[in-house]
């Protein structure tokens, strides 16, 4: 029954507000890299792009990777959207990089399953982490230290590769905004989470946060709960200063 919940949750996951792009002088944006092809949900290959953000001067360190995955029930949204986050990140010191992957129809949707769309958008990110560790030497970045994020559909793809990663998309940890996760799917040897959730949530109801990261809590892996009361699933646009804020803290600590 609690699988059976989390996948009804996959239809309601929403695209992201977009946040309006703040140009920085600090940071230095590679955008439209191909890093991987996929087939298609109507057939056919279909090349997996990505932005990657970094700091204009790095004084020759390797860099520690955050890859952002964007919402919209893996139907719609962007790249793009996740850009105010991946650029705040490069200004704090990191590789940070948004990500496409494939997206389905409301038809396709309803006759492969949420499942189908959701487990797509998982294999895109790890092609997507696999391209960033074969070319850590161009863009300057720590193959050790991998860390994944997203919003909504995109903080169920994260929440994927944190709970039950494959050894190859093994990643350090994981932020997810207004996301959702089976607790059935945890255990011990999972990567801990970061979990912000609007108590008032109507898209992804804020119960859905609660198990999932206390299962995680229990299990081992490790989850933090930080809850907005009274907000919605718009977090990722109306929160955006205390999600980087609370984010840049709890990755500095791995």
């Amino acid at each position: 029954m609690v699988e059976t919940l989390f996948f009804l949750l996959l239809a309601l996951a929403s695209p992201a507000p977009t946040e309006v792009e703040r140009p920085r002088s600090d940071v230095a944006a590679t955008r439209g890299v191909a890093y991987g092809k996929a087939r298609g949900y109507s057939g056919g290959r279909t090349t997996l792009r990505m932005d990657v953000y970094r700091p204009a001067a790095s004084g020759g360190r390797r860099l520690p990777v955050l890859v952002w995955m964007h919402g919209g029930g893996f139907i719609a949204g962007s790249r793009e959207s996740m850009a105010s986050y991946a650029r705040a990140f490069a200004s704090r010191g990191y590789v940070a990089a948004t990500i496409s992957y494939r997206l389905g129809t409301h038809a396709q949707r309803r006759r492969l399953g949420y499942r189908k769309l959701a487990t797509g958008a998982k294999h895109d990110a790890q092609a997507a982490l696999r391209f960033l560790r074969r070319r850590s030497a161009r863009f300057g970045a720590d193959r050790r230290r991998v860390f994944v994020g997203g919003y909504s559909a995109g903080g169920i793809a994260a929440l994927q590769l944190a709970f039950r990663g494959s050894r190859a998309s093994r990643v350090r940890g994981a932020v997810a905004i207004a996301g959702a996760a089976d607790p059935l799917g945890i255990d011990r040897g999972d990567a801990p989470v970061l979990w912000f959730h609007g108590n008032a949530d109507r898209t992804v109801p804020y119960v859905a946060a609660q198990l999932a990261c206390g299962a995680a809590r229990r299990g081992g892996a490790g989850c933090r709960l930080v809850t907005f009361p009274g907000s919605g699933h718009e977090i990722a646009g109306t929160r955006f200063e205390r999600i980087v804020s609370t984010t840049a803290r709890w990755l500095a600590e791995r």
